[in-house]
């Protein structure tokens, strides 16, 4: 999740239709993977990063210390939600931010510029912009929530396309919770650089099996945005 700073406008060479997605899975605090479910994720999955999210209460707690170490034993990047302090106690790779211009500021003073700052914009263009031109190492497009929303997955897809076709910062496909196999890969199609994705509430082999399919939707490509 490499910054190019700034909103710059895409160039378009030259290339085949068909790009990478990478997967970025998300974890609740309260369901974080042991040491065997995340040597088999880096093997098996290999995502471009993981996000631990629903930290109020959980906050250093000894599990997610825990987890910190075992990711990094498997060379997993894992980034924080919404709290840069943390991730600097930790040192995390990065935060997850909601879009705001004075805390992304803040974090990049905090955890410096080798460390990965995304921002969520949930449907916004003009915050996706402006994150972008501040240094945001991604944006992230997409309402929280579970269950499937017709209208805001339209509204992601759109989000994902304009982006993906003008500017050259990643752009993060924000999957609701409960998303099926053709929603998934109707926002990798839009143009998502990453899928950012939960187990759904799955646990033990149902949610192993979940994760490869994940992985498998990610890596099948996406609409490459060129000019007409």
């Amino acid at each position: 999740m490499s910054r190019k700073k700034g909103a710059r406008p895409k160039q378009h060479p030259e290339a085949p239709l068909d790009q990478g997605c990478r997967l970025y899975l998300r974890f609740g605090i309260g369901a974080l993977p042991g040491a065997s479910e995340l040597a088999r994720i880096a093997h098996e999955v290999a995502p471009a990063a993981l996000l631990v999210t629903g930290l109020a209460g959980g906050a250093g707690s000894e599990a997610l210390r825990d987890f910190m170490v075992e990711a990094r034993r498997q060379n997993l990047a894992v980034l924080i939600e919404n709290d840069v302090q943390l991730a600097k106690e930790l040192d995390a790779d990065g935060v997850h931010l909601r879009a705001d211009s004075t805390t992304l500021a803040d974090a990049r003073r905090l955890l410096g510029e080798a460390k990965s700052i995304g921002v969520s914009c949930v449907l916004s263009r003009h915050e996706a912009m402006s994150m972008a031109e501040e240094g945001a190492d991604y944006v992230a497009f997409g309402e929280y929530g579970v269950g499937d929303d017709a209208a805001d997955r339209d509204a992601t897809e759109d989000m994902l396309a304009w982006w993906s076709e003008l500017f050259e910062i990643p752009c993060v496909a924000w999957a609701r919770e409960g998303y099926g196999v053709d929603e998934l890969h109707g926002l990798v199609r839009a143009g998502a650089d990453f899928l950012a994705a939960g187990d759904g509430g799955r646990t033990g082999d149902a949610r192993a099996e979940w994760f490869l399919t994940l992985a498998g939707l990610a890596g099948e490509g996406r609409r490459s945005a060129r000019p007409e």
